[in-house]
């Protein structure tokens, strides 16, 4: 099974992270299916400068790939199987034009005329192009959050527009 976490920094997607490690150590060995971890980060280098240097892209992403190290670990430890893993990170333009999803190759119906920010284009496109996971599991607080197009947040357009099995985890509230 192919399984894919999207990362950005926050404690949701840490969450996220730690959700799908436990799925996976839970699964080792059932079904003689050989797995495969997958974590992503899509970021605008333009935008990412701004940022303090613990929330910029390469940064999240050597954290993850540290704790990705330590998933592997703990998979090999728990069964017989041994696990695959990847650390990707995507660019895009924050300035783009928004991308209309009914034209991209993979989209199964033609009947949409919604148009995809250019964060949620540059995911799919990996997603489908280099990925193909099973299952994909995304951080969200819960809230509505930070909408980056017409039709909501990058979970909301991942669950209407992804082929996987998507997975929301909330992050908790004290």
């Amino acid at each position: 099974m192919k399984w894919t976490v999207l990362v950005d920094g926050s404690a949701a997607s840490g969450r996220a992270f730690d959700a799908v490690v436990s799925f996976l150590c839970a699964q080792n060995g059932r079904g003689g299916n050989k797995d495969e971890l997958s974590v992503l980060h899509a970021f605008d280098p333009k935008e990412d400068a701004k940022k303090p240097y613990y929330l910029q892209g390469q940064r999240i992403l050597n954290a993850y790939n540290t704790s990705s190290i330590r998933a592997r670990r703990q998979y090999d430890g728990a069964g017989p199987q041994k696990l695959k893993v990847t650390c990707l990170h995507k660019t895009f333009s924050s300035t783009d034009e928004p991308v209309q999803v009914a034209r991209l190759e993979y989209f199964d119906s033609g009947h949409s005329t919604e148009s995809a920010p250019p964060i949620v284009a540059c995911l799919l496109n990996a997603l489908h192009h280099e990925l193909h996971p099973d299952f994909l599991f995304v951080g969200s607080h819960g809230s509505g959050g930070e909408k980056v197009g017409a039709m909501g947040t990058v979970s909301e357009y991942l669950i209407r527009l992804c082929n996987a099995t998507v997975f929301i985890l909330k992050h908790w509230r004290r």
